[in-house]
């Protein structure tokens, strides 16, 4: 009789703790399902707090944008000219001299090629790579087009100045 009970306290025990066993797994479960949609609210909060961020960056970006196209506006015409020859001396110099005189020089010291890379380097501002892109040549040809011009200007002019209107 002795055993038998023994034996059924043991299994009244075992289910005891078979029984808070399962319990707890299922607070656990409870608990990790409830820890995971906290983390993918702090997750989706914070990306939408960096969304908002860089959208009132990309806006106040804009803002400052506008306001100094509108300051520039306002710049007067000599202002702006005094700004156009602080950013770039010799386009204003070259065009201050009559552009057609330098053409007609241009035209008669250069190739086509030599004639169309020289003007949208020196009077278009256009770098290398954007001429290439223009005439459908390498970059190292139109730099080397360039620079044969620029000697070529450069002996004609020591030659004889007056001949390119200087």
């Amino acid at each position: 009789q002795f055993l038998r009970d023994k034996e059924a306290v043991l299994n009244a025990v075992r289910a005891s703790r078979d029984a808070l066993t399962a319990a707890l797994d299922a607070k656990e479960g409870r608990l990790l399902s409830q820890e995971r949609e906290g983390y993918q609210g702090l997750v989706t909060g914070a990306a939408r707090q960096s969304a908002e961020r860089t959208w009132d960056d990309i806006e106040q970006r804009f803002v400052g944008n506008v306001a100094l196209d509108e300051m520039m506006i306002q710049i007067s015409s000599s202002d702006a000219s005094a700004y156009e020859e602080a950013l770039n001396p010799e386009s204003v110099f070259f065009t201050k001299l009559s552009r057609e005189i330098i053409d007609q020089a241009l035209i008669k010291h250069l190739t086509k090629k030599q004639y169309d890379v020289f003007t949208m380097r020196a009077f278009e501002d256009f770098n290398v790579n954007e001429i290439a892109a223009l005439t459908r040549s390498k970059h190292y040809n139109v730099s080397r087009l360039y620079t044969e011009a620029q000697k070529r200007l450069r002996k004609v002019y020591v030659a004889n100045p007056a001949e390119l209107g200087l």
